[in-house]
């Protein structure tokens, strides 16, 4: 199952299954809003960057604040490193062979529909849609200098004491 919900409001059978693996990978929320911005573009083309930076600075967006979805699964994942697994998208790219076979050893993916790139996804996004090129670092060629320091400064304080950062 690919979803974007809270682990707060994930089904007990899930959150609370010990035969239930949870796989959360993270990315910069920097470039995690670029790809939010690229994908919401397929609803409303004219939506602008900015629009989807406020927002999501403020803590509005389809999932709910950045920081308190980030760090449900952080904290959970600490809670019960058993069954909860946080990967860094920028470490994977950083070190694939490592972070695969910390999947690996974690949880065996093959064979899962979900990761089929043929699967149809749902009726309103195909899988493709999920699927830009993946470049950490991006959100520079989208977002000011400024735009990134009161990013990085909302997410330094919402995240303060949890041992989670992204600087």
């Amino acid at each position: 199952m690919a979803t974007h919900m809270h682990h707060a409001i994930l089904p007990a059978s899930i959150s609370n299954s010990p035969d239930c693996k949870i796989v959360y990978i993270c990315r910069n929320p920097k470039d995690m809003l670029v790809f939010l911005w690229h994908f919401s573009r397929r609803v409303q083309p004219d939506l602008a960057f900015s629009d989807v930076f406020e927002q999501a600075r403020e803590g509005v967006s389809f999932s709910g604040p950045i920081w308190d979805h980030v760090l449900g699964y952080w904290n959970a994942s600490k809670e019960s490193p058993e069954t909860v697994l946080f990967l860094r998208y920028e470490e994977i790219l950083l070190d694939p062979v490592g972070n695969v076979r910390k999947l690996a050893r974690f949880e065996t993916m093959r064979g899962l529909e979900v990761n089929r790139a043929a699967g149809s996804g749902s009726l309103l996004f195909p899988n493709g849609c999920y699927f830009r090129r993946g470049e950490a670092g991006d959100w520079a060629n989208h977002m000011t200098p400024e735009m990134a320091r009161r990013l990085d400064a909302v997410m330094e304080e919402k995240l303060r004491g949890s041992g989670l950062s992204f600087a």
